[in-house]
Protein backbone atom coordinates (compact mmCIF):
# COMPACT_ATOMS: atom_id res chain seq x y z
CA UNK A 1 0.00 0.00 0.00
CA UNK A 2 0.75 3.51 -0.53
CA UNK A 3 0.87 5.80 2.59
CA UNK A 4 -1.71 8.32 2.40
CA UNK A 5 -4.05 6.40 0.02
CA UNK A 6 -4.37 3.15 1.71
CA UNK A 7 -7.54 2.38 0.69
CA UNK A 8 -6.75 2.92 -2.64
CA UNK A 9 -4.05 1.01 -2.74
CA UNK A 10 -4.98 -1.89 -1.09
CA UNK A 11 -4.07 -5.49 -2.81
CA UNK A 12 -7.45 -6.23 -4.52
CA UNK A 13 -10.05 -8.37 -2.52
CA UNK A 14 -11.86 -11.32 -3.14
CA UNK A 15 -14.13 -9.89 -5.41
CA UNK A 16 -11.94 -8.22 -7.27
CA UNK A 17 -10.04 -11.28 -8.19
CA UNK A 18 -12.92 -13.25 -9.08
CA UNK A 19 -14.11 -10.64 -11.70
CA UNK A 20 -10.15 -10.59 -13.05
CA UNK A 21 -10.33 -13.77 -15.86
CA UNK A 22 -13.79 -11.84 -17.13
CA UNK A 23 -12.16 -8.23 -17.31
CA UNK A 24 -8.52 -9.86 -18.87
CA UNK A 25 -10.30 -11.94 -21.29
CA UNK A 26 -13.19 -8.61 -22.31
CA UNK A 27 -9.97 -6.06 -22.65
CA UNK A 28 -8.37 -8.68 -25.00
CA UNK A 29 -11.35 -9.58 -27.32
CA UNK A 30 -12.68 -5.75 -27.13
CA UNK A 31 -9.83 -3.40 -26.47
CA UNK A 32 -6.78 -5.07 -29.14
CA UNK A 33 -5.69 -1.89 -31.41
CA UNK A 34 -5.71 1.65 -30.77
CA UNK A 35 -8.89 1.71 -32.75
CA UNK A 36 -10.60 -0.14 -30.09
CA UNK A 37 -9.07 1.56 -27.30
CA UNK A 38 -11.95 1.94 -24.40
CA UNK A 39 -11.77 5.00 -21.43
CA UNK A 40 -11.81 4.11 -18.03
CA UNK A 41 -15.33 5.27 -17.72
CA UNK A 42 -16.45 3.18 -20.05
CA UNK A 43 -14.90 0.09 -19.33
CA UNK A 44 -15.88 0.74 -15.63
CA UNK A 45 -19.31 0.98 -17.05
CA UNK A 46 -19.25 -2.35 -18.83
CA UNK A 47 -18.13 -4.25 -15.57
CA UNK A 48 -20.77 -2.23 -13.27
CA UNK A 49 -23.54 -3.40 -15.88
CA UNK A 50 -21.90 -7.42 -15.68
CA UNK A 51 -21.48 -7.01 -12.07
CA UNK A 52 -23.88 -4.82 -10.92
CA UNK A 53 -23.18 -6.19 -6.85
CA UNK A 54 -19.87 -4.03 -7.15
CA UNK A 55 -18.44 -0.97 -7.10
CA UNK A 56 -15.71 -0.09 -9.99
CA UNK A 57 -14.30 3.49 -8.91
CA UNK A 58 -11.21 4.72 -10.31
CA UNK A 59 -8.72 4.23 -8.36
CA UNK A 60 -9.97 0.57 -7.43
CA UNK A 61 -10.08 0.17 -11.17
CA UNK A 62 -6.61 1.20 -11.90
CA UNK A 63 -5.36 -0.91 -8.54
CA UNK A 64 -6.76 -3.84 -11.11
CA UNK A 65 -5.11 -2.37 -14.72
CA UNK A 66 -2.15 -2.05 -12.27
CA UNK A 67 -2.12 -5.73 -11.50
CA UNK A 68 -2.85 -6.92 -14.78
CA UNK A 69 0.24 -5.31 -16.23
CA UNK A 70 2.40 -6.19 -13.01
CA UNK A 71 1.64 -9.97 -13.87
CA UNK A 72 1.61 -9.74 -17.39
CA UNK A 73 -1.97 -11.21 -17.82
CA UNK A 74 -2.34 -8.50 -20.58
CA UNK A 75 0.71 -7.83 -22.58
CA UNK A 76 1.18 -5.00 -23.75
CA UNK A 77 -1.80 -2.92 -22.01
CA UNK A 78 -1.12 0.38 -22.72
CA UNK A 79 -2.98 3.65 -22.24
CA UNK A 80 -3.27 7.37 -22.64
CA UNK A 81 -5.44 10.25 -21.97
CA UNK A 82 -7.82 8.68 -24.32
CA UNK A 83 -8.15 4.96 -23.12
CA UNK A 84 -6.74 1.74 -22.81
CA UNK A 85 -5.69 -0.98 -25.31
CA UNK A 86 -3.73 -3.84 -26.54
CA UNK A 87 -0.90 -2.45 -28.47
CA UNK A 88 1.76 -2.71 -30.67
CA UNK A 89 5.59 -3.12 -30.05
CA UNK A 90 6.04 0.32 -31.30
CA UNK A 91 3.04 1.99 -29.12
CA UNK A 92 4.80 -0.11 -26.04
CA UNK A 93 7.97 2.61 -26.63
CA UNK A 94 5.60 5.29 -26.90
CA UNK A 95 4.15 4.37 -23.83
CA UNK A 96 7.05 3.42 -21.77
CA UNK A 97 8.52 6.96 -22.84
CA UNK A 98 5.12 8.69 -21.10
CA UNK A 99 5.75 6.69 -18.38
CA UNK A 100 9.44 7.60 -17.74
CA UNK A 101 8.22 11.00 -18.42
CA UNK A 102 5.70 11.06 -15.00
CA UNK A 103 8.49 9.58 -13.09
CA UNK A 104 11.05 12.93 -13.68
CA UNK A 105 7.52 14.48 -13.49
CA UNK A 106 6.67 12.90 -9.51
CA UNK A 107 10.78 13.03 -9.00
CA UNK A 108 10.98 16.68 -9.51
CA UNK A 109 7.87 17.40 -6.87
CA UNK A 110 10.12 15.19 -4.31
CA UNK A 111 13.17 16.97 -5.46
CA UNK A 112 11.78 20.29 -4.60
CA UNK A 113 10.63 19.55 -0.91
CA UNK A 114 14.15 18.60 -0.30
CA UNK A 115 16.24 22.28 -2.16
CA UNK A 116 17.05 24.72 -0.10
CA UNK A 117 17.77 27.15 -2.55
CA UNK A 118 14.17 27.43 -3.43
CA UNK A 119 11.72 29.78 -1.64
CA UNK A 120 8.69 29.34 0.72
CA UNK A 121 9.18 27.34 3.98
CA UNK A 122 7.17 24.94 5.92
CA UNK A 123 4.69 26.52 7.93
CA UNK A 124 4.94 25.37 11.69
CA UNK A 125 1.57 23.72 13.30
CA UNK A 126 0.03 25.67 15.99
Amino acid sequence: MITGFNEETAPLNEDEMAVMPRLVSWLNRACTGTQNKKTSREIRTIMTNAFPHMKFGGPRFRKMINHIRRNRLIYPLVSNSNGYWVGSEQEVEVYLHSLGERISAIQAVKDSFHNPELPGKVKQSS
